[in-house]
């Protein structure tokens, strides 16, 4: 009868979706696959096996060239309540080997470590970034392994050794439109291994 074949279809269905694994899943059943449910390498952590790197946070780092850096400071900072925590690549400080531009202002959003940086120059400017400028944040980050897991894949990548203390990898999109940086979570645009030291000015 139509009502046995509607419920042997039901049966069946759910069987397959729920309950049978298959190879081409990993061992898993559709329903773990695509609902992220599955115990082994299923969802999300099957694509985060399949990721060159994971992410822990977007955009912990702005950064723009302004044509008047005092101009700038001051107009951001009646506009908002970010507070300047330091500068980067200071005259007659550490610097890093091949820029040639002025100071970086950091300023830092909220409590941080999420910042935003502005430079001032009038075009490109050698060493530093002409190009829109964003960071991601990885979680236990470490330089040399991403450098080795990113040429592993066959993704174009440099090691910036900020100040000659600051390890960082910078990359662009396949565009080359947008200069994407890599730190640790906690950079905060400040001193140290990991960027992370910042104290409000």
């Amino acid at each position: 009868s139509v009502t046995t074949v509607r419920r042997l279809v039901t049966f069946y269905v759910d069987e397959h979706n729920r309950v049978l694994p298959h190879s081409a899943f990993r061992g898993q059943t559709p329903d773990e696959m695509y609902l992220g449910t599955g115990d082994a390498g299923g969802g999300s952590e099957l694509l985060a096996q399949r990721a060159i790197l994971l992410l822990e946070v977007l955009d912990d780092l702005v950064k723009y060239v302004v044509r008047d850096l005092k101009r700038s400071l001051a107009w951001y900072q009646k506009l908002t309540d970010m507070k300047l925590v330091t500068y980067q690549e200071v005259e007659g400080g550490p610097r890093t080997a091949g820029y040639e531009g002025g100071p970086v202002a950091i300023l830092q959003i909220g409590d941080g470590p999420q910042h935003f940086a502005l430079t001032e120059g009038s075009g490109a400017i050698p060493g530093s970034h002409a190009r829109p400028h964003f960071g991601f944040g990885i979680k236990g980050f470490d330089a040399e392994q991403i450098m080795k897991r990113l040429a592993e894949h066959g993704v174009p990548a440099r090691l910036r050794m900020r100040e000659g203390v600051t390890p960082g990898v910078l990359l662009t999109d396949p565009e080359g439109n947008v200069e994407i940086q890599l730190q640790d979570v906690s950079y905060c645009g400040g001193r140290g291994v990991l960027g992370n030291i910042c104290h409000p000015r």
